[in-house]
This record gives structure tokens, C-alpha cells and sequence, in this order.
């Protein structure tokens, strides 16, 4: 009788740990759960990131063929002032 009581509590330590592992089971399926929604955020983050890096530079190189841009202008101008001064220079040395 004593080994059948043995038998018994083993059999209700097995159950527990069945019940224990299948409690563990969906623990870990929740968990899992959790994870993938927190990886899905973290995804997210970085595509917009991503998207604000991309949009930095873009506003970077924006600024730079504006500064192209000016600089062209300033030797525009530069060459339709420079033959003036050139006259003018003349002239002063002349005088």
C-alpha cells in the first residue's frame, strides 16, 4: 500500500508538471506574443527613422544646389562687372 501511495504522488507530480509546462507553454505564447509586437514597434521606429534620415539629406543636398545655384550667379555677375572695373581701373592708373 505504501508503494501504491508512492505511485499515486507521482502520478500527481507528473499532472502538476504537465499542468506546469502547458501554464509555461502559454506563458511563453504570450511572451512570444509580446516580443513580436514589441520587434513590429521597434521595426516601425527605424523605418521612420530611416525616412527622417532620407529627408535630411535630401534638405542637405537641397541646400547645396541652392548654394550651387547662388555661387553661379555671383560669377555671372561677376563677369558682367568685371571688364567695368577693368575700364575703370584704366582710367585711375591713366590719370
Amino acid at each position: 500500500m505504501h508503494l501504491k501511495n508512492n505511485n499515486n504522488n507521482n502520478n500527481r507530480n507528473t499532472l502538476k508538471g504537465s499542468r506546469g509546462s502547458v501554464g509555461s507553454l502559454l506563458m511563453g505564447d504570450s511572451l512570444r506574443e509580446e516580443l513580436r509586437k514589441l520587434l513590429q514597434k521597434v521595426i516601425v521606429a527605424l523605418e521612420k527613422d530611416g525616412h527622417l534620415v532620407v529627408d535630411l539629406f535630401d534638405g542637405l543636398l537641397l541646400l547645396l544646389v541652392g548654394v550651387e545655384n547662388f555661387q553661379k550667379a555671383l560669377v555671372r555677375l561677376w563677369l558682367c562687372v568685371e571688364p567695368s572695373l577693368q575700364e575703370i581701373c584704366k582710367q585711375r592708373v591713366a590719370t
